[in-house]
């Protein structure tokens, strides 16, 4: 039975040096992309490769997705977001014994194994199984400002501690307040 699969993921703050995504299938599972065409990425804010097939899918126990080439060294992340991607999969006969999905960060656009995880010869930054326990929202952006590890903070209301020392002082003002005060 073939179905569409889709596997999303929300990044709250931005990735630095991502390459490529690779999502990998259970066992028995297997995609079913003929063409290129039935591979999706919902978003449109994704930034996938310009100059070059953004889909890598010749392995049908995982497809890669390839980011594109940064303009410079400032640029060189992804972008803080919802991202999703849709693709049909053929589901097996029998339930396998390892039913994990994992979407995995690859520091190089050659990653095609998420236990290649050796942070010194390993193309796999970050790999992480997928739950299935959550309904599948429409794809965002995050909009606004946020602030990053280097940008100051400012306050935009009065900090709490200020509001209660003023609220836990007002009574004893009040007694001693003149008339007029209050």
């Amino acid at each position: 039975e073939v179905t569409i699969a889709t596997v999303e993921v929300t990044f709250p703050r931005r990735c630095p040096l991502i390459r490529a995504i690779l999502i990998a299938l259970p066992e028995k599972y297997r995609h079913d992309i003929p063409g290129g065409g039935d591979l999706i990425s919902v978003n449109p804010f994704f930034p996938v490769a310009k100059d070059t097939e953004w889909r890598i899918f010749w392995n049908l126990r995982w497809v890669r997705i390839l980011m594109a080439k940064p303009k410079n060294e400032l640029s060189d992340f992804l972008p803080g977001g919802t991202y999703q991607f849709k693709l049909p999969i053929i589901l097996p006969a029998s339930v396998p014994d390892k039913p994990e999905w994992y979407f995995c960060l690859c520091s190089t656009t050659e990653c095609s194994d998420p236990d290649d995880g050796d942070p010194v010869t390993g193309s796999i930054a970050a790999a992480f199984p997928i739950p299935n326990t959550y309904p599948i929202l429409p794809a965002k952006e995050f909009r606004g400002r946020i602030a990053t590890s280097g940008a100051p903070r400012t306050w935009t209301r009065p900090p709490l501690l200020a509001l209660c020392l003023l609220w836990f002082l007002w009574p004893l003002g009040a007694a001693a307040a003149p008339a007029w005060a209050l």
